[in-house]
């Protein structure tokens, strides 16, 4: 009877330090997928800025176009106005 006890005894030790080891794992994972969770909002943050941004720099290309276009055409105007050279 002693040794089964004491087997006994060992075998929930060893299943006791399992739970615990696994519970340890399990929070360590869930703080790691914590860490991840706003790592990744922080670069989708980034990632709407940027995109934001380039939103503004095709508008503003568009615009620099239209203005140069506008300028080309004031030119024209110009020299025709002026008279053959």
């Amino acid at each position: 009877m002693v040794t089964l006890e004491v087997v006994l005894a060992l075998a929930q030790g060893l299943v006791v330090l399992l739970l615990s080891l696994g519970g340890w794992v399990l929070r360590r994972a869930i703080e790691q997928a914590r860490e991840t969770e706003k790592a990744l909002a922080a670069v989708r943050e980034r990632l709407v800025r940027v995109e934001s941004m380039l939103d503004g720099v095709g508008r503003l290309e568009v615009k620099l176009d239209t203005l140069t276009e506008t300028v080309m055409q004031l030119r024209q105007d110009v020299a025709s106005w002026s008279g053959p050279r």
